[in-house]
């Protein structure tokens, strides 16, 4: 591989420079779990259930749905990120439109049913 002379240095600057605002401003971007008009458009997406997965944690969820078990997880999402919870889960699915999987469960500390993204949660 070439070295890289100091004129091609240079030049190659402002591009890095570009590339490192669009990077800046996207960690800057506000959560979309916080927006309720992307909240409002994820609601709506067709949801697809997902019965087969080779990543261990959602094998154990599939499992846990299977079998009608309640699991404990922690959650680093939600209004109390890393709290632990109790959840009697129900589905595991994709939203057409949208990267990742979901969980749906019943929260028993809420009394309600929610929804986790798979990737925020860890079993506890």
């Amino acid at each position: 591989m070439t070295p890289l002379n100091r004129r091609d240095f240079l030049c190659a600057l402002p591009a890095v420079g570009a590339w490192l605002g669009l990077v800046s401003r996207q960690l800057e971007a506000p959560d979309p779990f916080r927006d309720p008009a992307w909240i409002a458009r994820w609601k709506q997406a067709p949801r697809r259930p997902v019965w087969e997965s080779p990543d261990p944690r959602e094998q154990c969820l599939l499992a846990a749905i299977a079998r009608g078990e309640t699991l404990r997880i922690r959650y680093a999402g939600g209004r109390q990120p890393g709290s632990t919870r109790t959840i009697s889960p129900s589905l595991l699915f994709e939203s057409e439109g949208y990267v990742g999987r979901y969980l749906a469960a019943h929260c028993h500390a809420r009394q309600a049913p929610r929804t986790f993204a798979v990737k925020l949660l860890s079993l506890a």
